[in-house]
């Protein structure tokens, strides 16, 4: 982390300094494999193109050909992210590929040999660290089994748990200074002799079936079609309350529309009574008090049933998170493995959002405006019975408007819904793979990758709010 400049540098001395020469690239193999969203091949190339020549010693060098044999699209394998498909020296081996793949003059492998058993370990020692794609090419290798890497070791530094270097040079040097490095040394080797006398099992030769091509792992966003589901709308409504809750909200906006009302033909009625008296026969404190009183009620009724779908809101709003928690937490393995970080994420924060905003209040609004137009209505052709026929034209022709709008609002709706969340998960990728996107000077790509990703969500939420 020193050596790619990821760490403060605190000079212990005037004469302290690091560098890490980049002008010829840098690769760099953490001890926690960094694996991408993406196949095993894309995994390897990582935006270099592709030389198949090259691309096929890598695999053999880094012992990957019989693991890919057994996937079923081979180098097409999707891995998942953070490459939960693979085991662990599989994910180490991935991630080597990656550095002996590119370029680069200058490799950084930290201890990428702990994951891998001593037969693989051995087989990349010999055919990859002594193969043709490192020559000329500076390795530098933090490792504990300074005995499998002894052969190809030109320069060796010892560190002790202090962090003070206790002994460096060639191996003879190191050796012939550093007893305790002798000591781990003989160790090492009595533990590989033990391993190499491990007979493998023989390989049964099977009838090689054409692969497919098929090797996608992460299950795409469902894209519902239409309507918005009957259960979908009766999981939140339920969610609201149950039967006393409809009672009261229902019955509380219908009774304050009815105030409303009963307000108007009040205030009309007082102002009839002006062309048959005269102004000083009419008592118009008592007039003022009855409409003030009207007044009153319809605001107690009103604020009564918001304030009870207020804490009905609330219910839904907790009920679908928990629904949405025990889900996720009740799912199997395999689902997790199938579906991004990302729309988990998306599904927990912006969805979980929009049920606690924008659902409720819209519910609120289109029943109170509802119950608003058919009491007006009714009001009106009582008073003029001619009136319904407008009123009925004027309805059909506001249904026939709204529902093609809902068809096109809906599917762009779907659609930003679908492009938010792989916005996330590649937000997620990159801050975990932060030093190794650094180390291979491969901040542009991710960034072009991102504002992809990031234009498309932004078409359709632009797209969606003009719709609105």
């Amino acid at each position: 982390m020193a050596l790619l400049g990821e760490m403060h540098f605190q000079p212990a001395g005037p004469d302290a300094f690091f560098n890490l020469p980049r002008s010829g690239g840098v690769s760099f193999c953490s001890q926690e494999p960094w694996i991408t969203n993406q196949t095993i091949r894309d995994n390897i190339l990582f935006g270099s193109p592709y030389e198949e020549e090259r691309y096929k010693k890598v695999l053999h060098q880094c012992a990957l050909e019989t693991d890919l044999e057994m996937f079923e699209a081979g180098d097409q394998t999707e891995v998942g992210e953070k490459g939960l498909t693979l085991s662990g020296g599989q994910k180490a081996r991935v991630s080597l590929a990656r550095a002996i793949y590119s370029h680069s003059q200058i490799i950084l492998l930290d201890d990428v040999l702990s994951a891998l058993d001593v037969h693989t370990s051995s087989f990349v020692v010999e055919k990859c660290f002594k193969g043709e794609l490192v020559q000329n090419r500076t390795i530098l290798l933090v490792t504990h089994n300074v005995a499998m890497v002894s052969p190809v070791a030109k320069y060796v530094v010892a560190v002790g748990l202090d962090g003070r270097i206790s002994s460096k040079g060639t191996l003879e040097q190191a050796l012939a200074t550093d007893a305790k490095l002798r000591e781990e040394l003989n160790k090492e080797k009595e533990i590989i002799e033990k391993g190499a006398e491990v007979v493998d099992a023989p390989v049964v030769e099977t009838k090689k079936e054409e692969k497919s091509t098929q090797g996608k792992l992460i299950v795409a966003e469902e894209v519902a079609l239409g309507r918005v589901s009957w259960s979908a709308l009766k999981m939140y409504l339920s969610s609201l309350g149950g039967f006393t809750f409809w009672v009261c909200f229902v019955s509380g906006f219908l009774l304050a529309d009815i105030m409303s009302v009963i307000q108007t033909f009040w205030l009309g009625y007082w102002a009839s009574q002006y062309e048959h008296h005269p102004s000083n026969e009419i008592n118009v404190l008592y007039y003022l008090m009855v409409y003030g009183g009207l007044l009153f009620i319809g605001m107690i009724v009103y604020s009564s049933a918001f304030t009870v779908y207020l804490f009905g809101s609330l219910s839904a709003s907790r009920k679908i998170h928990d629904r949405l928690v025990s889900a996720i937490l009740g799912t199997t393995f395999r689902w997790l493995d199938t579906t991004p970080v990302g729309r988990i994420i998306s599904r927990f924060t912006l969805d979980i959002r929009a049920v606690d905003g924008p659902i409720s209040g819209m519910l609120a609004d289109f029943a109170e405006l509802t119950i608003t137009m058919l009491v007006k209505l009714a009001a009106v052709i009582y008073m003029t019975p001619v009136f319904a026929i407008p009123g009925l034209i004027v309805g059909g022709l506001g249904s026939w408007l709204g529902n093609i709008y809902i068809k096109a609002q809906l599917s762009v709706k779907r659609e930003m819904t679908n492009a938010r969340s792989p916005v996330f998960s590649h937000f997620n990728a990159a801050i975990a793979g932060l030093s190794s996107i650094r180390a291979y000077d491969a901040q542009e790509m991710f960034r072009q990758l991102s504002l992809e990703k990031i234009n498309k969500y932004t078409r359709c939420s632009r797209t969606y709010y003009n719709l609105n």
